[in-house]
């Protein structure tokens, strides 16, 4: 997609272009990842900051629910609704989406919500659990009704329409740890519990009758689900290591055994006659009839791929107990070759600062390798191995040039290092006698003197002479948290204060040069400079400045949300304004005019915005280094 609005514009036929991106705009974003590329089929990737317990995929919309919020995310353009939940639930270790509700367990009750408002429908009596059956810790649901399984052994039905108990049944001799629900021919339950090795049992749907004994499958089972196979339904069951089993659920047999090389948490879905494994950080595809492993998808995760739901030949699967919430939309069209060695991933660089240089991003990764990046791939130029490496530690990284020189400057807690063109390590003599964590830093070369500047929590100021290595001028905190962020360019250093000022002052001796500026009534969150240009976020309000004078260049830009992430770029000669919001979308301004050149959706979480210019805006977030792509 990407390619082709690419093709089009190049061939100045912008119309055309236009209208092709706004058809399906998820598709083209984001381009790479730093270090290891992203899969051909990644459609959507969202940070919702929750801990997402289910999820459901639809041909509009993909849902995920969290303790207190459903969230729905549209398909086409990515935009992402919340419903708050009437009543909170805290953890649950399932929870299912059925028809127009939300099924879920508490330890001591079910709970069902209506989908659309959040409202709470049912929520059933604690003492309609048997006391001998324990907490409730499994659960699924169809057709009107549920089954729940619990820490000693039981299953429970229960009817969703007014929570009452149907049927119950001692099951298993220890915890149960999945229950999967069919009402198709014949109507029937799976459970899986008790001691090592688990057991496989079979139930009706209608008073939870045993079909057949138990079958211990000789390991412990990770998740079990039903599929139709060749006509007939089929129970599935995946151990931890990754074996495969079919069960036919009438005698309890397993027909058919494939190991698949998974690293399976506790979910599988299916996409026709394939098994959908989440498995590390890819979605493992495994053929049912004959074992084979067709591919895999790769996700943005840090973590490992967890809850996982199929619609047609898209994935919606999220990461595994993370509270940034990760999520990805894939297409089951775009695989990419198994690796034989169990999915494990490429080097990916582990990103704690980054800087665009002349011909390259660099990175640098939290062991301290510099990685330099080609922009158009976000693929390595060069060998991280065999790279110059910075102390461990490097929270912020800048480009100056020295002496017409290209030399990177890292800064970490409140002292610098410097990387030097031919490969040469630098550290100043004086260290600063600040505290050793870092708040902000800042770096200019367009003075006499090429200078960095750091700030710590205390609000004690340090700034260094890059060419020289020595402490250029320090100055202790007035008051302990005020200052936010710093600032640096045109021999003026700015700092943004909590009560939302921007203050100019002298980076000789850090003495105040000019009146302070308010940009609203909000904590300063981030500043950005580029050559006169000076842009300040406080809440939801950017303001834009003059260096030399002061002066308000333009209105206020007002967002919706607050302002995580701020760049001054330089588009066809032009300053704009790029910024990164917490509704999920990065914008581009017009300072002088106030007006918003584009909105696009980034539901990634922006950390930091390390690069802008047409077609492009590269950002940091959550460690990794991502290239997203923008018309």
């Amino acid at each position: 997609m990407f390619d082709t609005i690419l093709g089009l514009l190049r061939r100045g036929q912008t119309d055309e272009a236009a209208r092709l991106a706004a058809t399906a705009p998820g598709e083209w974003l984001p381009r790479w990842a730093a270090g290891e590329p992203l899969s051909r089929g990644l459609h959507q990737v969202h940070h919702l900051r929750d801990l997402i317990f289910g999820v459901r995929l639809d041909a509009t919309h993909a849902w995920a629910a969290s303790s207190d919020t459903i969230h729905r995310i549209d398909r086409t353009d990515g935009t992402v609704e919340t419903v708050p939940l009437e009543a909170r639930y805290g953890y649950s270790p399932d929870v299912v989406f059925v028809g127009d509700t939300l099924v879920t367990v508490a330890e001591d009750r079910l709970l069902v919500w209506e989908v659309r408002t959040g409202r709470l429908l049912v929520s059933t009596d604690p003492d309609d659990i048997p006391g001998p059956a324990g907490k409730l810790c499994a659960l699924d649901a169809a057709g009107g009704v549920a089954v729940t399984g619990t820490a000693n052994g039981y299953l429970l039905l229960w009817d969703l329409t007014d929570g009452r108990r149907l049927a119950k049944v001692a099951a298993h001799d220890g915890y149960v740890n999945t229950v999967a629900v069919s009402v198709d021919e014949p109507a029937a339950v799976l459970s899986i519990g008790g001691d090592q090795p688990s057991e496989v049992r079979f139930w009706t749907l209608d008073g939870l009758r045993p079909t057949a004994g138990p079958a211990a499958t000789g390991a412990e089972a990770a998740c079990g689900a039903w599929t139709d196979l060749g006509g007939a339904r089929r129970a599935v069951t995946v151990d931890y290591d990754g074996v495969l089993r079919i069960w036919d659920p009438r005698t309890a047999t397993a027909l058919a055994t494939f190991p698949t090389g998974a690293r399976v948490r506790d979910a599988l879905a299916f996409a026709g006659p394939a098994a959908v494994l989440p498995s590390g950080r890819f979605v493992r595809i495994v053929d049912l009839t004959t074992g084979a492993v067709s591919g895999v998808l790769r996700t943005t995760f840090e973590l490992d791929a967890d809850h996982v739901t199929v619609h047609g030949r898209t994935v919606f699967v999220t990461q595994f107990g993370s509270t940034e919430g990760r999520v990805n939309l894939l297409d089951l069209d775009a695989l990419e070759p198994a690796d034989p060695r169990g999915d494990l991933p490429s080097d990916r660089l582990d990103c704690k600062a980054a800087v665009p240089t002349g011909t390259a991003i660099v990175g640098v990764g939290s062991d301290g390798l510099t990685w330099f990046l080609d922009p158009d791939t976000g693929r390595p130029v060069r060998d991280p191995a065999g790279s110059p490496r910075f102390p461990m530690g490097q929270r912020r990284l800048f480009r100056l040039t020295v002496d017409g020189r290209e030399t990177l400057v890292a800064v970490a807690s409140t002292n610098i290092t410097v990387l030097d063109p031919d490969g040469t390590v630098r550290h100043p003599e004086q260290r600063s006698p600040f505290a050793a964590v870092l708040c902000s830093a800042a770096a200019d070369d367009t003075g006499p003197v090429p200078l960095v500047a750091a700030l710590d929590p205390a609000g004690n100021i340090a700034v260094w002479d890059v060419r020289g290595m020595r402490l250029h001028a320090h100055r202790r905190g007035r008051r302990t948290g005020r200052i936010r962020q710093l600032a640096l360019g045109a021999g003026a250093l700015l700092i943004g204060e909590s009560d939302g000022h921007v203050r100019w002052l002298d980076p000789t001796d850090l003495t105040e040069t000019r009146a302070p500026r308010r940009v609203a009534k909000s904590p300063v969150t981030a500043l950005s400079v580029l050559a006169t240009a000076v842009a300040a976020a406080a809440g939801t309000v950017v303001a834009t400045y003059d260096i030399r004078s002061t002066e308000r260049v333009g209105p206020p830009l007002a967002h919706p949300a607050p302002v995580r992430g701020l760049l001054v770029a330089e588009f066809d000669g032009a300053p704009v304004v790029v910024t990164g919001c917490e509704d999920g979308s990065i914008r581009i301004w017009d300072p002088v005019a106030g007006a918003c050149l584009e909105r696009f959706p980034a539901p990634l979480r922006v950390d930091q915005l390390v690069a802008a210019g047409p077609g492009r805006i590269t950002v940091l977030t959550g460690g990794v280094l991502v290239q997203i792509a923008h018309f």
